[in-house]
């Protein structure tokens, strides 16, 4: 369960970072567009282009590290469910065990008593 809510929060974190990064860029292109000279926009464009594509690598390079923790999570998942029937299997060996040793204290008691 603590996975889960990491991996909420990674994608919490994601979308933030995409919005602040539109915002930074509306921002810088209402600032360009007041000088209001063709190369000022085409350079808010070249910025605006720039930055969507450092979002979409964040984005990509994000995606990747969720599935990758997604994968451990289902291989963790996967050994608990191992070591938890290795643990019930034991505990049941055990009290067949501690049977035994009543059946053969109570023999010995008969013999002895």
């Amino acid at each position: 369960m603590d996975t889960y809510i990491s991996l909420l929060y990674i994608r919490d974190k994601l979308f933030s970072s995409i919005l602040l990064g539109v915002d930074k860029i509306v921002i810088e292109l209402e600032l360009h567009s007041d000088i209001g000279t063709y190369m000022d926009n085409r350079t808010s464009i070249e910025i605006l282009a720039d930055r969507v594509s450092q979002i979409l690598q964040i984005n990509s390079s994000l995606k990747e590290e969720v599935e990758a923790m997604r994968m451990e999570l289902v291989t963790l998942k996967a050994e608990k469910e191992l070591k938890n029937t290795e643990i019930d299997r034991l505990v049941e060996e055990n009290l067949k065990k501690d049977i035994e040793i009543e059946e053969i204290v109570s023999k010995i008691e008969t013999i002895i008593g």
